[in-house]
């Protein structure tokens, strides 16, 4: 018997939220990660939905038994691999739509920075009923209900597996910084730069410069020309929209 849930983006994260079912035929999940190395949020979904982890590195499961991937790509190949196959995704690292695959991570289908804490049961309602996920009173659990997860899973885990997982989180997340500060350099500011630079090399190569400076000469020698100049045309609030975006 498997069970439904719900995984939601974490902070600086992308996409989601993303509802997984598993199936009979789509009952097992995979991850590629660190090397090999098994994400505490491994044991968590195995917990809640009952489907079988499998290690990508170590072992090769047919694409249409994967319920789910997981991996901590920063922003190369492999976090577009599984959404081009159709398969969700989960990254663990905050990486967006980036990579040689970029065209295929949409929100429907992908989901990163995601932490045990964006991992939850699926709640559904219906007419007569509210489906919750539970289990029974006398199941055994693999962890102890007096310690959090994160603080049992902390105690299993190899240390320098847990430092070298952290400092790519890091690593990832400075790069992703560093990918979107580099976007918006190339989608808003350089274009603009260019066009300022095509209208100032326009107004020099045409001579409408010197014209529009013989125009005001006259009025920039005394207070009333200068009133005048300040007066004109661009600043009129009623049009300026149709000079200038964003200048009124």
């Amino acid at each position: 018997m498997y069970s439904d849930i719900k995984i939601v983006k974490g902070n600086g994260g992308y996409g989601g939220p993303l509802i997984i079912r598993p199936t009979k035929v789509k009952h097992k999940f995979i991850y590629v990660t660190g090397g090999g190395e098994r994400p505490m949020i491994v044991d968590k979904i195995e917990e809640l939905t009952g489907m079988e982890s499998i290690n990508g590195f170590k072992t090769s499961i047919p694409d249409s038994e994967i319920a789910l991937a997981i991996v901590d790509c920063g922003g190369t190949l492999r976090c577009g691999i599984y959404p081009k196959k159709g398969i969700p995704t989960i990254n663990i690292v905050p990486t967006g739509k980036s990579g040689p695959l970029a065209q295929y991570i949409t929100e429907d289908i992908y989901v990163s920075a995601v932490g045990l804490e964006q991992i939850q049961p699926l709640m559904e309602t219906s007419d007569n009923k509210e489906t919750v996920n539970t289990t029974s009173p006398d199941k055994k659990y693999k962890y102890d209900t007096s310690k959090k997860i994160t603080e049992q899973k902390a105690e299993q885990q190899n240390w320098i597996a847990k430092i070298g997982m952290g400092a790519g989180k890091v690593v990832a997340t400075f790069n992703q910084s560093a990918r979107e500060a580099v976007d918006t350099m190339i989608r808003t500011v350089i274009p603009f730069m260019a066009f300022v630079s095509l209208l100032i090399g326009v107004i020099q190569g045409s001579g409408i410069g010197n014209v529009f400076a013989n125009i005001m000469a006259p009025l920039a020698g005394n207070a009333v020309g200068l009133t005048i100049i300040g007066f004109n045309l661009f600043t009129a609030i009623f049009i300026s929209f149709a000079w200038s975006r964003g200048s009124y």
